[in-house]
Parts: structure tokens; sequence; C-alpha cells
């Protein structure tokens, strides 16, 4: 992102899948970097509390947001950068 971008401030990243290893990992990145971070599945497969405080105490420092929803296509609105377990998309800044 930041080799696409002039600057990833106030950027939104989205990733589509279950809550394991990439989900938090990619969360705690966001959160340390003061991005939107978007997590999309079902209810059930939600990113588990103790990542959630940690985004949450992060964010608080940092000025980023966490965003965990079921909805494919809340999530995909206005996003920067959407990925999946295998495969990313750094999209414009449109």
């Amino acid at each position: 992102m930041m080799e696409k971008f002039d600057s990833i401030k106030g950027m939104k990243v989205t990733f589509f899948g279950d809550r394991t290893q990439p989900a938090p990992s990619l969360g705690i990145l966001c959160s340390k970097l003061g991005l939107t971070f978007v997590h999309c599945c079902p209810n059930k497969y939600s990113i588990q509390p103790e990542w959630s405080e940690l985004l949450a105490k992060n964010n608080e420092a940092s000025g980023g947001r966490f965003i965990q929803t079921d909805d494919i296509e809340e999530a995909a609105k206005r996003t920067n950068s959407r990925g999946r377990a295998a495969r990313w998309t750094i999209l414009s800044s449109n």
C-alpha cells in the first residue's frame, strides 16, 4: 500500500475470512498504523475477544478503527485494500 499511495493515513483494509492467524495479525498491524481494519466473516468466526481487546487498545493510541461485520457489501465499500488468506488486491485511492 505504501508503494501505491502517497500516504496510508486514513486507509481502510478489509479482510474476508475466518479468525485464523491472518485476521488478527493484519488487525494488529493496522491498529499500530492507525488504519481502519474491517474483518468480514460469519459471526461465529469473528476475531476472538482477547484479540479484539488488543486491537481496541492499539487503536486508542493510534487513531485506528476495528470493524467486525458479516455484511459483505458494507465491508467492501470504500476499501483501499481487500484480501482473503491467499490473495490481496490493492485498490485505487478513489
